[in-house]
């Protein structure tokens, strides 16, 4: 598809292009040239897009995914129809907009911009993390309001970039990782369609849910555990799970096992002469670059500083 000039072509003359299997097969038929990067991550197998774009036409099909588009350059123009009607808006650096699955879009953009896209396998989504006694994830995708207007949300934002340096650094959290990020822009997403109280609903882990998670984390500190096998521990949907666990302990299921398996591995840098890099394997560190890089976060100093103002 030719991208043309929305100041000489009106919004009705637009071609719809074909339905596609997914967002990122769409830009690989038509606009390959510019993506930056793309990955396929987590369980659910979303999509990351980084692309570069021009002023012009960037109207895309109607996809069975739930896609997020957050802007990250420069504030620009644009007319566009992403789920309720065509209209002018403006898109201010990291605003995002919300385009429900199974809704063709048009974007009239007035100017060049990068921008992220998120597409969420929707029905796969609901399949797997919904909780049958929590009607909040709406099972046709349609987030409501969250469709109608250009959004800014701080935690949001963090989430698509926490996303992005997990996939860029090839996932070595697997697949608990990425799930959770993603399930916790769902949760954003929901804020956003039932306001303020929505959060104040929002109950986190009983007290014996919790001890049991933090304990089958550490009887298995080195495995990949999934959202699933955790949630199912205490008879909760993965969906419910992510976010009780969030409310209970201040941090997400995999941050939560990265800490404890960085204080593990202080522990034994301090205590046994272990070579670092068996330290990260028994700790189930992707690789001895991502322990140096974990530990350095939570401790402020590098596992061999650590070792050495220990030893000294």
């Amino acid at each position: 598809m030719n991208v043309h000039d929305p100041a000489t072509s009106a919004p009705s003359a637009i071609r719809r292009p074909q339905r596609y299997r997914g967002l990122a097969a769409f830009y690989q038929d038509n606009w390959k040239s510019h993506m930056i990067e793309q990955y396929r991550l987590g369980s659910l197998g979303c999509t990351l897009l980084n692309c570069e774009q021009t002023r012009g036409d960037w109207s895309d099909p109607a996809v069975p995914e739930l896609v997020i588009g957050h802007l990250a350059s420069e504030p620009v123009g644009m007319t566009a129809d992403f789920g309720a009607g065509l209209a002018r808006h403006r898109m201010l650096t990291n605003s995002f907009v919300v385009i429900p699955r199974g809704y063709a879009t048009t974007f009239l953009m007035d100017d060049a911009h990068r921008a992220h896209f998120l597409a969420i396998p929707y029905r796969r989504l609901f399949t797997q993390f919904a909780d049958p006694g929590d009607k909040k994830l709406p099972k046709d995708g349609d987030f409501g309001v969250v469709h109608s207007r250009v959004w800014k949300h701080k935690n949001l934002t963090r989430l698509i970039y926490a996303l992005a340096a997990e996939a860029r650094a090839g996932s070595p959290n697997g697949h608990l990782a990425s799930d959770g990020i993603v399930l916790q822009i769902i949760a954003v997403l929901l804020g956003l369609n039932e306001g303020s109280k929505h959060e104040r609903r929002l109950s986190g882990l009983s007290p014996w849910q919790t001890k049991r998670v933090k304990e089958l984390i550490e009887d298995n500190i080195s495995a990949n555990l999934s959202l699933e096998e955790l949630a199912t521990s205490v008879g909760l949907s993965a969906f419910h799970f992510c976010r009780a666990f969030a409310r209970s302990t201040g941090l997400p299921p995999h941050q939560w096992r990265l800490k404890r398996r960085t204080e593990r591995a202080a522990a034994l840098l301090k205590e046994t002469p272990l070579p670092i890099s068996e330290v990260a394997l028994e700790l189930g560190f992707a690789t001895s670059q991502h322990f140096a890089s974990t530990f350095k976060h939570f401790y402020g100093v590098t596992p061999s500083q650590f070792r050495a103002i220990f030893s000294s």
